[in-house]
């Protein structure tokens, strides 16, 4: 009889641990599901405005981006690894902006007068890294747009 409770103990065990994961998973929008027209920095350090300092999602995968295409209202930025993106015009935009690896150093700074719109929210998947390394005089970060925002911090823990 008790080996059967100990069993018993140990797939609920098994259940909490699994409803506790998707329970974890399934809130805000902390999954990496990027969509047509998202956009990545391209290489360690690089300027908003130009286009060379970015990869674009092509529906399949991060491809350089072209002449004109830097991110818009529209766009989700990915931060994955160790890159610097400086804010030098005052027209920058995006909807969501995702700091994501783990022990990674992504920043974003601003020039004098550099203004970033995020029509979204900022979602920073690692607690211990600060996003934002220098501001320059009259820059500023604008939420703007409909909707809820949020400026998200979260720490994964495993089980």
């Amino acid at each position: 009889m008790q080996k059967i409770y100990l069993r018993l103990l140990g797939r609920i065990e098994i259940f909490i641990k699994l409803m506790l994961f998707v329970f974890v998973m399934g809130f805000g929008e902390n999954g990496q599901g990027q969509a047509i027209g998202d956009f990545q920095p391209k290489n360690a350090t690089g300027n908003w405005s130009d286009f060379n300092s970015w990869t674009r999602y092509n529906g399949g995968s991060f491809v350089p981006a072209i002449l004109g295409q830097i991110p818009s209202s529209t766009s989700d930025i990915y931060f994955t690894g160790f890159r610097n993106i400086f804010v030098d015009i005052t027209t920058a935009a995006c909807n969501n902006i995702r700091l994501s690896t783990a022990g990674s150093t992504e920043k974003i700074s601003f020039g004098a007068g550099g203004i970033l719109y995020i029509h979204g929210s900022l979602f920073q998947f690692q607690s211990n890294n600060t996003p934002f390394s220098s501001f320059g005089a009259g820059s500023k970060i604008i939420f703007t747009g409909s909707g809820i925002k949020q400026l998200q911090i979260q720490v994964l823990v495993q089980i």
